[in-house]
């Protein structure tokens, strides 16, 4: 089965958002994993607050980082972040490339 990694800054809020919502729509089609560049330890209250409210609970779920991921094959890479787009990730099995998809998000 091919994974997808969403990538972001901290792995608090719009990854784990963007994970919970991939997972849902995408069950049984990929597998769905996220980190962060620079893990913020915890998944921010509002992230679990707007997924609850959509019926995704996420409650128990942590912050993770990128380089967790680093030795495992990465089919498709999404950044939802600037700040992840442009890291430096380090040698692995997968890098930023054609198959990867940067989606910008205005504040």
């Amino acid at each position: 089965m091919k994974t997808v990694l969403i990538l972001c800054t901290g792995n608090s809020c719009r990854s784990q958002m963007a994970e919970a919502l991939l997972r849902e729509c995408g069950e049984g089609l990929f597998q769905v994993e996220s980190a962060g560049c620079d893990p913020a330890g915890y998944v921010h209250p509002l992230a679990m607050e707007m997924m609850s409210e959509v019926g995704l609970d996420i409650a128990g779920w942590v912050s993770k980082s990128h380089e967790e991921f680093l030795d495992r094959e990465i089919h498709t890479v999404v950044t939802v972040c600037g700040n992840a787009f442009g890291w430096e990730l380090g040698a692995g099995s997968w890098e930023l490339g054609a198959g990867s998809w940067e989606l910008r998000i205005e504040n």
